[in-house]
């Protein structure tokens, strides 16, 4: 989904600089405070007022503004019954009310709040039962009277938006086209712009086909409130609209301010007093297949995290309405291959990249009646074969085994020149070198089919069928075959790339680049509970950032999250590959290091003090000198699980703090901090690191 970022961001930082960019008649246009509802859940009326107080004032974040509206409730019925009779951005939650208490305010408000992001707001500095909140759906945990006011709007803005990531990637999943590809086109759009409007969100969505034959628009679908679809299709210019300007320019429109915009806009749309429009290109190998666009009836400044999930859905919509235009025609002109339509099936029903690998050779090997299928995903600018998937009897001796013998062969070949190679069996291919010749005499390779994989201009892999000597060459019917499998192949391998970075997005901390909460504890879990089966040591380690406050009130949030961001990379660049990082909140860092005993653990600890402390951060003139507090423990009887290890972890960080800062505490079971490293022991610790 990056490629098209890379235009934006080369041309302009911000969206309505690039609205400029593509129309210098347009005015500066003011952008509206997005006002977020807030259902407070608290039955102490102090707390109530506390809350309300500091969220009074609007806050300026990445460039928009946001205000909030309370709503409070003191028990779990008022609040269950204003959730049935109001909408709302966020609900925040004590976890005892009257009637309800702990986990089981928790489960209720989730029962009808699923949707919602949740964070708890509680008296209790409770490290399992926050653990248990968290893994119950619950977004965040934050302890009265210990957050401040620019603490308690980060947490609520990052609860949004890991909830709207969530909800996102569950989106872009329903998009996939129905396993048995019988799912109607105008469905399956309509099906993308009621989550494009849900999840971005818009006042409407629409989506138009382009045929590029005919030079017309040929199929549309809206859900734009009180008008209706075929009065909208109508209004499209085939010339001279901005839907038009869209697919000649293949790029994305974004306009702030339409009423003063000179992009050729539907003057039904202006009277309608619509402000803002954003329209992305549906491209397939550099083809416009249609646009993707929203309207909204306020000015919106749409963010980075905006524009990628409506280009994921653009990049979706283009790659669904191949595939089913696709499908039909592979149904209509071969009926009688039910081979190919089970391959056909299983490739459009694939996310995941080994499954979607597996299907695409298993499928190949089907239809063509191969002795043996490769894919082979290949990265020929860094001269990398990235992996190797096959089917069939002996084809582990045909796989190339470097990306040399790979490039000799006939899938360089293949490669450099873009198309279909076919080889017929016993008798030399002057397209391949010796050594490869050779090679193919020996393993025992007959006809060889080869064919690139290329989606949007790309090279992503190549698919090769081998049969065997006394098997009969491939047939030109074989070529077309392979060339319809390598199209729907390469369109459901980048499909399922697209979803692995979209699912990764969901469990990444947008401002470090590490582990969020919630994927450090998916992750830390399986790896603790591995050390503990086999008895392994395994150590836990809580960083928290000296004076953080003072940086922030000092020279502003702006240089508190690139001091974040740097600390996190400096740790990151100080660990092991399988040691395990994550963001624990707020200024707090936390990291489980597997094998780690106590003093390797505390040396551990010591490198990684040292290493921010002798690095004064410095950005955008201002220059700071940043330490951290480290609390460390290990796996023992009395820290048998993860929640314990961490508590106690948090104590030695405690004791850290009470001790001055910028320094390292280990806990040990018999509630006894272990002091800092002597050199000896940090030196014997680097070796163990570096093993």
């Amino acid at each position: 989904m990056w490629y098209i970022w890379l235009i934006l961001e080369k041309e302009c930082r911000e969206f309505p600089v690039l609205q400029k960019q593509i129309d210098p008649m347009n005015n500066e246009t003011s952008i509206e405070a997005r006002r977020l509802r807030l259902l407070l859940v608290e039955d102490n009326l102090t707390d109530q007022k506390l809350l309300q107080a500091a969220l009074r004032k609007p806050v300026h974040r990445s460039g928009q503004m946001y205000s909030f509206a309370v709503d409070c409730t003191g028990t779990i019925a008022e609040a269950l019954a204003a959730l049935q009779q109001n909408e709302y951005d966020i609900v925040v939650t004590d976890l005892y009310l009257p009637q309800s208490e702990g986990v089981e305010t928790i489960e209720r408000l989730l029962e009808v709040a699923h949707h919602l992001p949740v964070v708890v707001l509680s008296g209790l500095d409770d490290e399992e039962l926050a653990l248990t909140a968290v893994r119950l759906g619950v977004q965040d945990y934050l302890v009265k009277a210990t957050y401040s006011t620019s603490t308690l709007v980060r947490t609520l803005l990052y609860a949004i938006e890991r909830k709207q990531m969530e909800q996102r990637l569950a989106a872009i999943a329903r998009t996939e086209v129905a396993q048995d590809g019988e799912e109607r086109l105008d469905n399956l759009l309509r099906r993308i712009c009621e989550l494009t409007r849900q999840f971005l969100p818009a006042t409407g969505a629409g989506l138009v086909l382009w045929d590029k034959q005919q030079q017309e628009f040929n199929l549309g679908v809206s859900n734009f409130p009180g008008l209706e679809e075929p009065d909208i299709f109508r209004r499209l210019r085939p010339c001279g609209g901005i839907t038009r300007w869209i697919i000649d320019n293949k790029r994305p429109v974004v306009v702030s301010d339409m009423a003063s915009s000179a992009l050729p806009f539907n003057q039904s749309v202006l009277i309608a007093d619509h402000k803002s429009f954003v329209g992305v290109p549906l491209l397939n190998d550099n083809e416009a297949l249609g646009v993707l666009y929203v309207i909204n009836q306020q000015n919106r400044l749409y963010r980075a995290a905006d524009m990628d999930f409506l280009v994921s859905l653009a990049q979706r919509a283009a790659a669904a309405v191949v595939r089913i235009q696709l499908y039909q025609q592979i149904r209509a002109a071969l009926r009688e291959t039910d081979n190919l339509y089970q391959a056909t099936r299983s490739l459009i029903a694939s996310t995941n990249m080994q499954e979607t690998l597996t299907a695409v050779v298993e499928g190949t090997r089907s239809v063509l009646n191969a002795n043996a299928v490769t894919v082979v995903r290949v990265n020929p600018e860094e001269k990398r074969l990235e992996s190797i998937v096959f089917t069939g009897d002996g084809v582990d001796v045909h796989a190339a085994r470097s990306f040399e013998e790979f490039w000799d062969g006939l899938g360089g070949w293949a490669i450099r020149n873009q198309t279909v190679a076919f080889s017929p069996g016993g008798v030399p291919d002057e397209r391949e070198s010796a050594a490869a010749q050779a090679r193919r005499m020996t393993t025992g390779a007959g006809s060889v089919l080869v064919a690139p994989l290329n989606v949007r201009g790309r090279l992503i892999a190549t698919l090769t069928a081998i049969n065997r000597p006394e098997q009969p060459n491939f047939t030109p019917s074989h070529i077309k075959l392979i060339e319809l499998l390598g199209n729907q192949a390469a369109m459901a391998i980048e499909n399922a790339e697209l979803f692995a970075r979209t699912e990764q997005l969901a469990n990444i901390d947008g401002l470090t680049g590490i582990s969020n909460r919630r994927f450090f504890f998916e992750t830390a879990q399986n790896c603790f509970a591995t050390a503990q089966s086999h008895n392994d040591p395994v150590a836990v380690l809580l960083v928290d950032l000296d004076h953080f406050k003072q940086i922030n009130d000092q020279y502003g949030h702006a240089m508190g999250d690139q001091v974040l961001s740097i600390v996190a990379k400096r740790i990151r660049a100080g660990l092991r590959e399988h040691d395990i990082f994550g963001r624990y909140g707020g200024e707090e860092f936390v990291l489980l290091l597997p094998g780690a005993t106590a003093k390797q653990a505390s040396a551990t600890a010591e490198r990684l003090r040292r290493r921010i402390e002798m690095q004064p951060i410095a950005w955008d003139g201002h220059q700071a000198l940043v330490t951290i507090s480290i609390g460390g423990a290990i796996r023992t009887a009395e820290c048998a699980d993860l929640s314990s290890l961490i508590r106690a972890a948090d104590r030695a960080l405690y004791l850290s703090k009470e001790r001055g800062r910028n320094r390292v505490s280990l806990w040990d079971e018999n509630n006894r901090e272990w002091q800092l490293p002597n050199e000896k022991l940090l030196s014997k610790a680097e070796n163990w690191f570096h093993t």
